[in-house]
């Protein structure tokens, strides 16, 4: 499928290095960039690091086939001196609001015309130029980012950690529902988040879902399939969503499958800060990996993938790879989200404690391979990046008045 032949240029800033793309909101970025550049449209990239992280700009480029890339430096976080200062600025937003960010920012936009459209890749990219521009501006919403705090909100225990969270999520619900208002596109991951958006902040500005498209050559994978019971979770380790859900499942569920099915094996994959992990990687049967370079291979082990999640928004990114490669999802509803997934077919429906339990003493490798098979023939043309690419393109100037 073919650009539309738009004259338009695209400034696409980001809250993090794309690479390597393993989590869910870079593989999201990464896939969604490939697509579009596949079809010869112009990108600058902006990214948005820390000021210590390093970075390979030509092996970006290469990657993506952007342009040029745009280096943002950011300060180090200070949560504390940022609460004390800036009260009413959601914590997490405050370090990319910063006025230095702005000014290089602004530095690399320069004084481009209109016809050079501005996207914010992620809620945080927008914090320091949202309202301040003259081109036209598209936000990429990866998730509600207001629903994070809330739902992190309900499972804390300590009263006062939960009535902190409830107040910053009230801040980004303030500043997110701008941001939706001030843009000329604001372009969810799915059906399901643009009616929740909606829902949430009302009808003033204008929505299309552009799905998070997964363009991998998966043949080899989903040729191999192994004999033994092996799972897999993959996903960044200090997510939320993903290190309690994670923590729960190995707490109440893991040593219940040590003893009841002792031949099922799990490989535990991410990046991020894992060190909560230490503790349960000393039980039985659990096989640290770590920040992998290539997600192919710890697919091409496993049967199944684990997903735990039970709160957040958005589209589980590893949940559409793990279709990719022919795998199963062991998952919740809320995990397999804005995706299609059926309980009967293609995926396996958890839970309770008890389901989880069900799930694992019965999987058969038959089962797995023939579900992972029926995800793959589901996902393969809905999540295709070259279709998604296009598709939001054509909203995008429908959206601007062509």
């Amino acid at each position: 499928m073919k650009a539309t032949g738009s004259s338009r240029k695209l400034f696409w800033i980001t809250q993090k290095w794309p690479l390597p793309a393993d989590d869910g909101a870079r593989r999201a970025t990464f896939h969604l960039l490939k697509g579009l550049t596949a079809q010869g449209v112009d990108i600058e990239l902006c990214a948005i690091i820390p000021e210590s992280e390093s970075h390979d700009s030509t092996k970006l480029v290469k990657s993506l086939g952007v342009r040029t890339v745009h280096v943002i430096k950011r300060k180090p976080a200070r949560h504390l001196l940022n609460l004390l200062t800036h009260p009413f600025v959601p914590l997490t937003i405050a370090q990319f609001a910063a006025a230095d960010v702005t000014r290089q920012i602004q530095t690399a936009l320069g004084d481009r015309s209109s016809e050079t459209v501005v996207v914010f890749d992620g809620l945080h990219a927008a914090s320091s130029l949202q309202g301040k521009l003259k081109q036209p501006t598209v936000y990429r919403a990866h998730n509600v980012e207001s629903s994070l705090w809330v739902q992190g909100a309900r499972t804390k225990r300590n009263p006062f950690a939960a009535l902190f969270l409830r107040f910053q999520a009230l801040l980004m619900r303030r500043f997110e529902k701008q941001v939706c208002e001030d843009m000329a596109l604001v372009a969810t991951v799915s059906d399901l988040d643009t009616k929740n958006f909606h829902a949430t902040y009302g009808s003033n500005f204008k929505t299309t879902s552009v799905p998070i498209g997964i363009g991998l050559d998966t043949s080899k994978e989903r040729l191999h399939f192994p004999r033994s019971r092996n799972i897999l979770f993959i996903g960044r380790l200090d997510w939320p969503p993903n290190r309690d859900g994670l923590r729960w499942f190995l707490e109440n569920v893991w040593p219940d499958v040590i003893k009841t099915a002792p031949d099922v094996t799990l490989a535990i994959a991410g990046a991020g800060d894992g060190e909560w992990l230490k503790p349960f990687l000393g039980m039985a049967n659990i096989k640290f990996l770590g920040r992998v370079a290539e997600v192919a291979p710890a697919y091409r082990d496993a049967i199944a993938s684990l997903v735990p999640v039970f709160f957040g928004s958005g589209t589980r990114v590893k949940a559409i790879e793990a279709s990719s490669f022919g795998r199963p999802c062991i998952s919740t509803a809320v995990g397999i989200e804005g995706i299609g997934l059926d309980p009967d077919k293609n995926y396996y429906n958890v839970e309770t404690k008890e389901q989880w339990l069900k799930v694992l003493q019965n999987l058969s490798v038959a089962d797995a391979k023939a579900r992972g098979n029926s995800a793959y023939e589901l996902i393969v043309d809905k999540f295709d990046p070259l279709r998604i690419a296009a598709r939001f393109l054509v909203d995008l100037e429908k959206a601007l008045g062509n």
